[in-house]
């Protein structure tokens, strides 16, 4: 009973920071890929136990076994589609669609041939495999093709799996300049980027699950004291992973912001969610909002200034205010008493200037498309009636200046 607890642990917090997320104000791609991710770590750890199906019954196994080897292969896959996200603030890439539907295809072929030959069958034939016993009856073309081929196919595809997602979250920090130092540093109490050290986590998260399929040696799990304090490890990852993803919104965080909650400054909500065009500088409206401005401003400037968030797709002021772990009126405060614009003036603005930015420096590779995609807006035309709002030029005009001026 204890082992099953402790073996169950993982998936079951795994499910818990999924739900929390889900119910969760947010709906950008974001908050939906770790979701995602959390959901498929939940049906990997726990159809590895078997317990949903139980052992009772043929159909039931299989099914389960399906739901396993599904879920090994999809969650690396998901794994990367996240880091990329974290790293570049990117949607997926057709070199990860396509191990997707590899995953997809290897799985339901095993799964196919595996039905083929019958779950008491395989069941007793990789058993007796293990154990170095031999029986001649299996000696069929059906169990040499499923032994032989299929099996190790998948094996081999999904060790090679996993380690093209290590490879891949490596490379994210490498983009991104984490190293040694770095992390070090941190452990010591300084300060490091929170997207860092969320790819950090991630790494370790996947290497502890992938031992737990290293682990799994046979169709039927041989559960070892390994296994159980692989679980233990990954409870603990997990619950780092989600806290830091789901509550930690700081740009940049600390050791001691992991061990203790950070203080979550909140205000009342407006009466009227249409008051944000009327919000002049009051600064009577809180005096918790003056004695934190220059926090605010600072935090504000990095997150804007240094890691580019209004790039954004759908970026809204609630996203901006769980990101600096704050109130979206202090948020909207900040904006017009700083820049005196109104927060979507102001996330346009910087949207344009950094499509501005990527048009000189792409020097004709990149395509409008891209160049709108990348700068935060959801197509060439709503670039176009921006850039006619805010700088009062065709978007044909402001091309043909920009080039000008780049050369």
């Amino acid at each position: 009973m204890i082992e099953t607890v402790i073996l169950l642990a993982p998936s079951i917090f795994c499910l818990i920071w999924g739900l929390i997320n889900v119910m969760s104000s947010a709906r950008t791609y974001r908050y939906w890929i770790f979701s995602l991710l959390m959901f498929t770590a939940t049906l990997y750890l726990y159809s590895e136990t078997f317990l949903f199906a139980g052992l009772d019954s043929k159909r039931a196994l299989m099914i389960s076994d399906f739901v396993y080897r599904f879920a090994a292969l999809i969650l690396p896959t998901v794994i990367m589609l996240y880091s990329r996200r974290v790293a570049f603030h990117k949607y997926h890439s057709n070199w990860i669609a396509i191990l997707l539907v590899l995953s997809i295809i290897i799985v339901t072929i095993i799964a196919y041939t595996a039905s083929l030959i019958g779950t008491d069958n395989c069941i007793k034939f990789y058993n007796d495999k293990s154990r170095g016993i031999d029986i001649e009856a299996y000696h069929s073309s059906i169990y040499t093709i499923h032994y032989t081929l299929t099996f190790p196919i998948y094996r081999i595809y999904a060790h090679g799996l996993y380690i093209c997602t290590f490879a891949y979250i490596i490379f994210c920090l490498i983009k991104r300049g984490v190293n040694w130092q770095m992390i070090i540093k941190f452990l010591k109490g300084e300060k490091m980027e929170r997207h860092n050290l969320q790819l950090l986590f991630i790494i370790i998260f996947t290497l502890f699950i992938y031992t737990r399929f290293f682990l799994k040696r046979t169709f039927l799990n041989d559960y070892t004291i390994g296994s159980c304090s692989v679980s233990l490890i990954l409870c603990i990852i997990v619950l780092i992973v989600g806290y830091v993803e789901v509550f930690v919104k700081m740009p940049m965080i600390q050791t001691t912001a992991i061990l203790h909650p950070i203080e979550v400054i909140t205000v009342p909500e407006p009466v009227n969610e249409n008051t944000e065009k009327r919000l002049e500088v009051d600064l009577s409206i809180s005096k918790k909002f003056l004695d934190n401005q220059s926090k605010f401003s600072e935090m504000f400037e990095d997150l804007m200034e240094n890691q580019h968030y209004y790039t954004t797709k759908g970026l809204t002021l609630d996203d901006v205010a769980k990101s600096m772990q704050t109130n979206k009126t202090y948020i909207s405060l900040l904006v017009n008493n700083i820049y005196k614009k109104s927060f979507p003036d102001y996330i346009n603005s910087k949207r344009v200037e950094f499509a501005k930015k990527l048009l000189k420096e792409s020097k004709g590779s990149l395509k409008m498309e891209e160049i709108a995609d990348k700068s935060g807006f959801q197509s060439t035309a709503q670039l176009a009636r921006k850039v006619k709002e805010i700088e009062g030029l065709t978007l044909r005009e402001w091309i043909t200046i920009a080039n000008q001026i780049k050369n």
